[in-house]
């Protein structure tokens, strides 16, 4: 995945295409290009990095024209993997923060971030595993049905993906909204100036995370869970057609 700490010089020589993207953003390839991502942004006044982010990500990967399978696979070795591991890393790291600052009376911003990231983490924990046991199989199996020759048994079908995908949805909206909340919380941290060197490597990480966790969502709502929603309705359709022969 792309993201906003590698060199623009380091993404144009592995993805020559994406110049293209950099243009269209107005974010300079050529000059800028020693600099981070972030870095070169900034300094062309680039509002929305992460629809830049989003843009170059979507060129890279292309997942619209690889089989769901593949697109699965890629979703889970990429961004489950590193929330994975991610995860409980920042919330040792933001323990470390709360111990330093117990008994401080101002110390409210840090305990604040502390159980936002640990609600988010939560969230995220239960999403992974309805989507690794219930959702992905399930569109394994209706992509290799509609792949084999013959009728395709009902019994594949199960409860469907509109239901678990309609959940999924439910679920990055909240997602979004604990994105927001631990901004504003690391902001109130910040102001403090508490722990400071601790704090200053969470920004970075937390802008690291907040980016791969939309750039994850973006992947399934706009190229995964359309295409699984009309593989299901294929599938049904060619299930219908076997019923009427």
């Amino acid at each position: 995945m792309i993201t906003r700490d590698q060199t623009i010089n380091k993404v144009t020589h592995r993805y020559p295409d994406t110049i293209e993207i950099f243009n269209r953003f107005k974010v300079d390839a050529c000059c800028g290009g020693a600099h981070s991502i972030a870095d070169t942004a900034a300094a062309n006044r680039l509002e929305d990095l992460t629809s830049l982010l989003h843009a170059l990500n979507r060129e890279t990967r292309r997942l619209g024209e690889k089989p769901l399978s593949q697109v699965i696979q890629e979703v889970e070795s990429t961004h489950h993997a590193y929330l994975k591991q991610e995860i409980p890393a920042l919330k040792a790291l933001l323990a470390r923060l709360v111990q330093e600052a117990e008994g401080d009376p101002t110390a409210a911003p840090a305990f604040e971030l502390q159980q936002d990231l640990s609600d988010l983490a939560t969230e995220i924990n239960e999403h992974l595993y309805k989507e690794e046991r219930i959702l992905f199989p399930a569109i394994r199996r209706l992509e290799e049905a509609l792949g084999a020759e013959g009728p395709i048994d009902m019994s594949i079908l199960g409860c469907g993906t509109h239901g678990p995908i309609a959940q999924m949805h439910f679920e990055h909206e909240e997602v979004r909204g604990w994105l927001e909340r631990i901004r504003g919380a690391l902001e109130a941290v910040e102001a403090t100036g508490q722990a400071a060197q601790e704090t200053a490597s969470l920004r970075p990480r937390l802008e690291l995370l907040q980016d791969d966790l939309l750039e994850h969502i973006r992947a399934e709502e706009e190229d995964l869970f359309p295409r699984a929603l009309d593989l299901e309705n294929r599938a049904i359709e060619k299930m219908r057609q076997s019923f009427e022969t």
